[in-house]
């Protein structure tokens, strides 16, 4: 028996085992989410962010067979930034950047932490993150609960080292529930600073249903002077961090004159985050309604938008598959972000999703 031979033996004996390795991982997974439905949303979501954080330490090929492959290097280059791939987890589910370092076993190529405020705050009283397990969907009313700029950033900080290289990490900034809106430009500018030297790039949130007059920021007015405040810290560094504006999906259900795309096209920003969640109510209280019922409004948003501006977009919503990923490229996105699919479909799906581009 040649050596070759004995090599090309070797190498399906390896994958054969891998592939068993990933079928029981796969099963493992299915059965802990459904202990995980047994719980209260939010408290399951602690359990995950906790053991996350645990793996990555003492097993991280533990978390790179629950991912399908690990490590996807499928480079894309925006704002002339390389990213390792284009698949993203979106803002929310890593609200603190406690599990950045676990995101690239699961063949993420950047994230998006946050809403990340100026001073730590508490948010909405809980229960406030419920489950329709049936219909795959979310709904929030978590009110930009996060530990502050200041404890969030060094966290960025000390885990940008130990991130393989081009792994892109995009910060979500809120204001404070009790920042009044005429100060809110305080509140962004403030956060941009803490994070000038770790940063990839900022989002402004001004779009999320859950902070009361937080949607009002989103006219010209508002963003604008939103936006200077940012820019005006970044000008203090030699770094070029690009700025998005994340907004809603309602933002574009009526048709829009050319003064709105000039006013738009003529923001100084370097993209759009396309979208939040839906403004919606359950069980009588103000939410953000995620998963399959944002898919339409989430296209229509990217559609519309790319039929009148040349911004680079991130788009985000709806997207649960590899087939509805694919589409969403096809239709203009350059990056793409996702966080209730996580949930419902599973670890492997930035995983997937490469396979199948």
């Amino acid at each position: 028996m040649t050596s070759a031979h004995l090599a090309s033996l070797s190498l399906k004996n390896f994958i054969g085992q891998e592939k068993e390795k990933a079928m029981k991982f796969g099963l493992m997974w299915r059965f802990l989410r459904q202990l995980a439905y047994l719980l209260e949303a939010e408290t399951a979501h602690k359990l995950s962010i906790g053991a996350l954080k645990t793996l990555v330490r003492i097993h991280p090929k533990c978390l790179r067979l629950l991912g399908g492959r690990g490590l996807e290097i499928q480079p894309k280059e925006v704002w002339g930034m390389k990213f390792l791939n284009p698949i993203g987890l979106a803002a929310g589910f890593d609200k603190n950047a406690e599990i950045v370092e676990a995101l690239p076993y699961f063949g993420f190529g950047f994230v998006e932490i946050g809403s990340v405020t100026p001073r730590p705050q508490f948010g909405n009283p809980r229960p406030r993150l419920f489950r329709d397990i049936k219909t795959e969907r979310l709904f929030n009313a978590m009110g930009f609960n996060n530990e502050g700029a200041k404890i969030i950033a060094e966290r960025v900080r000390r885990a940008k080292s130990r991130l393989p290289e081009y792994f892109r990490i995009g910060v979500n900034i809120g204001k404070n529930r009790d920042t009044a809106s005429i100060e809110a430009f305080k509140d962004y500018a403030e956060v941009a600073r803490e994070f000038l030297n770790c940063a990839d790039f900022f989002v402004l949130n001004v779009s999320s249903p859950n902070t009361p007059g937080l949607r009002e920021l989103q006219g010209f007015r508002d963003l604008s002077t939103i936006v200077d405040a940012v820019k005006a810290e970044l000008q203090k560094t030699d770094r070029s961090v690009p700025v998005l504006v994340k907004l809603s999906p309602e933002f574009f259900n009526s048709d829009r004159d050319d003064d709105f795309w000039r006013s738009l096209s003529a923001l100084p920003v370097e993209g759009l985050v396309l979208t939040n969640t839906l403004s919606s109510s359950w069980q009588g209280r103000v939410v953000g309604e995620s998963g399959s019922s944002l898919q339409l409004p989430s296209k229509r948003a990217l559609q519309v938008v790319k039929s009148n501006l040349q911004k680079p977009i991130i788009s985000v919503g709806g997207i649960q598959s590899p087939a509805e990923a694919k589409e969403r490229f096809e239709m203009g996105a350059d990056l793409l972000e996702f966080y209730t699919a996580w949930v419902y479909e599973g670890p492997s799906l930035a995983s997937d999703i490469l396979r199948n581009l």
